[in-house]
């Protein structure tokens, strides 16, 4: 892919999902710039077996935020840093990493081995698919010199969201619960035509 602004990143679903593989490719093939994939409650085996049947064309725009040896194995695109897999198997791979705080990021992204390529901030916007988990940011008081480099916007975040993050001085967005909890179709139509824009 080239490289563009704004950047789409797509986390899986925790659940399961009706033709998930094939929501993912269709994803992938849209032009979403990465895909993580978080299964908290999956085994190895699953992941495996999820893998296989992604198109191996996208293994590079692919995070794992689990059993990070199959990065290798895949050549898988990197790793996602969590409160589950803080440290990345080898210095030479890709991470990012997740944070809730812009203090967390200035205290704690700088001490990690690895060079992070991008970290997800949040909740932005209260959340679509966890209830009860509330924005933690006033986006009318956030001005573009708070926000560090390379900052992915994660919570709530749905396309129509894309120009206001933007504005604030956001790398991109992530989304999850507009994705998965709606009409896929439509859902994939509408984010295809701000991936389109940008």
């Amino acid at each position: 892919m080239t490289e563009k602004g704004f950047k789409t990143i797509i986390f899986t679903s925790p659940d399961d999902v009706e033709d998930e593989v094939a929501k993912i490719n269709m994803l992938l093939e849209a032009g979403i710039d990465w895909l993580h994939i978080r299964k908290p409650q999956k085994n190895e085996e699953e992941i495996i077996r999820m893998l296989d049947q992604i198109d191996p064309k996208y293994y590079p725009r692919i995070r794992l935020h689990d059993f990070f040896p199959l990065a290798a194995r895949y050549e898988i695109g990197g790793v996602h840093l969590n409160s589950r897999n803080p440290h990345a198997p080898t210095d030479k791979i890709n991470v990012s990493a997740s944070y809730h705080t812009i203090r967390e990021i200035f205290l704690l992204s700088h001490r990690l081995a690895n060079p992070i390529e991008y970290m997800t901030l949040s909740p932005i916007f209260d959340s679509i698919s966890k209830t009860g988990y509330l924005s933690a940011f006033d986006l009318e008081e956030l001005s573009p010199d708070q926000i560090p480099d390379r900052v992915v916007a994660l919570g709530g975040i749905r396309p129509e969201h894309y120009e206001l993050l933007q504005e604030k001085g956001f790398y991109g967005a992530g989304l999850l619960g507009y994705i998965w909890e709606g009409d896929f179709s439509a859902r994939l139509s509408s984010l295809s035509e701000y991936i389109k824009k940008e």
